[in-house]
């Protein structure tokens, strides 16, 4: 049983930053350690993928930094963040970039908290690039919905009285709805790259709500 361990841990100071990051990727294991009461997923977030990996950079002699800027292209504000993987003894370095368009309209959320949920957003997606982790965190409500029958209650023209179709409070008029929960999922939908029509809806109505 020692003889493959001893092997490793010696062929460890050959290894290049490739086999490093390979071995990395495959002991890797970031589970989704966050629970959204509103709609009812699990998730990932960046201190949960932190601390995952620390451990393996640590017992394979590598350093992770992360940087992120932001940058106009065309006419559209994003934020760009590189995530960049060193062997300690070698200096070979792997990069991988994620561009995330910047939040400019958060329904309930000042300046820095839009810009804040951005850095947060792009730093977590380019670890989940560069280690090869799943990113798909949340389930698609338009789906979820699919072949169970569900029935969708009319709606009011007044924002206070709209129900949402998916999630904890799902048929409950928004007026209903605790706002500081109402207000934290909205931020978090706000954050994500690709949204269904009933979250689109959801935080358009929230928003002539709050506001």
């Amino acid at each position: 049983m020692g003889g493959p361990l001893l092997t490793l841990e010696k062929d460890l100071e050959t290894f290049n930053i490739r086999q490093k990051l390979g071995i990395i990727q495959a002991e890797l294991k970031a589970p989704k350690n966050k629970f959204n009461a509103f709609g009812k997923y699990k998730y990932r977030d960046l201190d949960g993928i932190y601390d995952s990996i620390k451990p393996l950079l640590a017992k394979y002699g590598c350093a992770l930094l992360i940087d992120d800027k932001v940058s106009i292209i065309g006419e559209t504000l994003f934020r760009i963040s590189t995530a960049t993987i060193l062997c300690t003894e070698s200096s070979e370095e792997l990069t991988a970039e994620m561009y995330t368009q910047e939040i400019t309209n958060g329904a309930g959320m000042s300046p820095a908290q839009m810009s804040g949920a951005t850095a947060s957003y792009s730093n977590k997606y380019v670890l989940n690039k560069l280690f090869c982790l799943d990113d798909s965190d949340s389930q698609d409500p338009d789906q979820a919905n699919k072949g169970k029958g569900v029935t969708l209650l009319p709606d009011s023209d007044k924002p206070e009285d709209y129900r949402p179709k998916f999630g904890k409070h799902k048929g409950t008029p928004l007026k209903e709805v605790p706002r500081e929960e109402l207000i934290s999922f909205c931020k978090w939908l706000g954050t994500q790259d690709s949204l269904g029509d009933m979250q689109k809806e959801l935080i358009a109505k929230a928003r002539l709500f709050l506001n």
